[in-house]
């Protein structure tokens, strides 16, 4: 969810990225799930290393 508390889901992607460059674990696919529908938001999913952005509610199709 890119909207946690504490720590977002920009932030968790952006550690897991650092962890994966790092070889401290093994590579993933990382989705985020938003209620917000702007291009913005999800524009920056993308940079911050998301593979791909679904918003909510999640239509489980979209999941290929």
């Amino acid at each position: 969810d890119c909207m946690m508390p504490n720590l977002d889901g920009f932030q968790t992607t952006y550690i897991i990225r650092k962890m994966l460059y790092n070889n401290l674990v093994p590579q993933c696919i990382i989705v985020a799930v938003s209620g917000n529908t702007d291009s913005t938001n999800k524009n920056k999913a993308f940079k911050s290393g998301m593979n791909k952005c679904l918003y909510k509610p999640v239509n489980w199709t979209e999941l290929d």
